[in-house]
């Protein structure tokens, strides 16, 4: 090694989120001791909405391709979060009796077991399956990290079981994936599920173990129920901002784009229209039929076990008018928790950076995703 030292190699990521109206991305370099992101662009790219996810998957690659060819080399590391505008994810259990009971299990041979367990998810499935591993079981009970480096387990292991996030891809986007990442050859590229990234990112950053998320986007809204650190269990509904935009259409007779500006409007110090009341009065119910959809959908939670008091909102949809009021009222909780009331929080982007503001970093609600995948990239560093 030379005495004047060795420049610290900087190694190009990318983050990308595909939402239902826009691809977000991030370019950083990462360096330092401990390493730490620069950002490098910030790029956001629309979606047509006659767009189907397949033809998202097209426009994802060839947006990888010009981050290539802008920064003149491949990144060492991409990481895609996807989410219900593509996938229809859900948290599913399996367990696999062992031929023989065992003492020990490797790494391996516990890949092993769930990749069967997958292939034979993939088997029933109609469209293409993605699965993402949350929990291993042995015998029944949970295990960490540590039940690898340990050399022989006390009680013979009869069985192992895991969670995990399956998503089932619409429109054979999950092959378009898989066939863009054979494509991008020399690109690392790396599929999560974008509720795993959030959760994760939240849970470390905020310290909240016990947490249900709101995700309000373009199309849909993602729920997600965090206890004990683990997430544990996924369900969405085909209501987001869309709904209200929309609806806003239809009563002044613009086009989306346009009821879409209004909208952001009527969100800031309001738009001076005429129908401006009854733009507002539009806004509220349609907020109370979204938080029908939502109590709705908090059925598919029930058995999971009751909800926690904290509840935490992110999403373009968070800017929505009485949202908040919607989500703060005790009602909608009583019948799935044993909180009296529930503590509402909404979360901006830049409280998932763990690192000193910069420009392009994340920074509002809708922003969260972007951030929550930057910290899903450090914290798995490869």
């Amino acid at each position: 090694m030379s005495i004047f030292g060795r420049k610290k190699e900087r190694r190009l990521g990318v983050g990308v989120d595909v939402g239902s109206h826009l691809i977000k991305t991030i370019v950083y370099e990462t360096s330092g001791n401990p390493l730490a992101p620069a950002v490098l662009k910030k790029i956001i790219v629309p979606i047509p909405r006659t767009f189907n996810s397949l033809r998202v998957v097209e426009k994802l690659r060839g947006h990888l391709f010009a981050i290539t060819k802008e920064f003149g080399r491949v990144p060492e590391r991409t990481i895609i979060g996807f989410g219900p505008s593509i996938a229809e994810s859900s948290i599913v259990f399996w367990e696999t009796p062992l031929v023989l009971p065992v003492y020990t299990i490797t790494r391996r041979e516990a890949r092993s077991f769930f990749d069967t367990g997958v292939e034979q998810e993939r088997d029933r499935a109609r469209s293409g399956v993605f699965a993402y591993p949350l929990e291993m079981y042995c015998n029944g009970y949970p295990v960490d990290s540590n039940f690898f480096e340990q050399k022989k387990q006390s009680v013979m292991i009869r069985e192992t079981g895991f969670s995990a996030v399956i998503s089932y891809f619409f429109d054979d986007a999950g092959k378009a994936l898989f066939d863009m990442k054979e494509m991008l050859e020399g690109m690392a590229v790396e599929f999560v599920p974008l509720g795993v990234a959030l959760a994760e990112a939240i849970v470390r950053t905020l310290g909240a173990n016990d947490v249900f998320l709101v995700d309000i986007g373009g199309k849909y809204t993602q729920l997600l129920f965090v206890a004990g650190g683990v997430l544990k269990q996924i369900a969405a509904f085909p209501v987001g901002t869309d709904h209200f935009t929309n609806e806003i259409a239809r009563m002044l007779r613009v086009s989306f784009d346009e009821a879409g500006d209004i909208m952001r409007q009527l969100i800031g110090e309001g738009v001076g229209h005429p129908k401006e009341k009854d733009l507002r009065i539009c806004m509220k119910n349609k907020g109370v039929a979204w938080k029908e959809k939502f109590i709705e959908t908090l059925n598919w939670f029930s058995p999971i076990g009751p909800l926690p008091e904290r509840v935490v909102v992110f999403g373009g949809g968070a800017y929505i008018p009485k949202i908040d009021d919607l989500l703060k009222s005790s009602d909608w909780i009583k019948d799935f928790s044993f909180a009296p009331a529930p503590k509402v929080e909404f979360l901006e982007g830049k409280r998932l950076w763990s690192w000193p503001m910069q420009e392009g970093a994340p920074t509002g609600y809708e922003e969260a995703g972007l951030g929550a995948l930057i910290s899903y990239a450090f914290f798995h560093t490869k």
